[in-house]
């Protein structure tokens, strides 16, 4: 195999999410070549989201940067919108997840959750 092939993790036949979509993401090594891998994150693990205030679009909204939540389901990967909107050649595709939080972690107060679908690269894990 030459350095510049891909490597992928895991092998063939393609496994599905609970959403129904292929369990691919982007290969690193080599541009156009796809395989599958698994989410970071399960449901019910703890994450907290990033701060990062960029100049261009972003999908994390200013009132949950920063603030820990729960995850709820893995929904699938699309193509992150970030990259989109600096109109990257080739976007990267990202699992993303439905995120939980608690209104009165948000606001102050509230007795309901707001559920916020998040991807990966805006989210770490929260001991």
């Amino acid at each position: 195999m030459r350095s510049n092939e891909c490597r992928p993790r895991t092998t063939w036949p393609l496994r599905t999410t609970s959403a129904g979509w292929p369990g691919l993401k982007r290969c690193w090594w080599r541009r156009g070549c796809w395989h599958v891998s698994e989410p970071r994150f399960r449901p019910g693990s703890r994450v907290r989201t990033t701060v990062v205030d960029p100049p261009h679009h972003t999908r994390v909204p200013r009132y949950v940067r920063g603030r820990v939540g729960e995850v709820v389901e893995f929904q699938g990967r699309y193509p992150l919108p970030d990259d989109r909107a600096q109109q990257l050649p080739d976007s990267r595709i990202e699992p993303v997840y439905a995120v939980r939080f608690a209104a009165r972690d948000l606001w102050g107060d509230g007795s309901h959750d707001v559920t916020v679908d998040l991807w990966e690269s805006y989210l770490t894990e929260e001991p």
